[in-house]
């Protein structure tokens, strides 16, 4: 089991985040079946999810382990919104780097 010592939430989002030894961050991705009922969607959402966290991997400090959850009303926002949601709660939770190359939400 996870024990989260630390949340940060923005939208459909929570972000929970516990300090390790470790010189690198991990995450996991809860995408349950409350989301939805449909494996296809749920998969979708955590690979889009995986995608925008490994966008930005390289502003992060490690020695975290992190557990990313979503909220079923997730299914209704798009790419650019989950982005903005993502960006908010690593700023939140200052996992994120005040020097990062991504300070700036750069969406396509």
């Amino acid at each position: 089991m996870f024990d989260a010592r630390h949340t940060a939430r923005s939208g459909p989002l929570t972000l929970l985040y516990s300090r390790t030894d470790r010189k690198y961050i991990r995450f996991g991705f809860v995408v349950s079946g409350a989301v939805s009922k449909n494996a296809v969607v749920r998969n979708r959402l955590r690979r889009q999810l995986h995608e925008i966290i490994r966008f930005y991997l390289p502003s992060l400090s490690g020695g975290y382990d992190c557990v990313l959850r979503t909220y079923p009303d997730i299914v209704g926002i798009s790419y650019k919104d989950m982005k903005k949601h993502i960006e908010i709660i690593l700023k939140k939770s200052a996992i994120m780097n005040d020097r990062s190359k991504h300070s700036k939400l750069e969406i396509d």
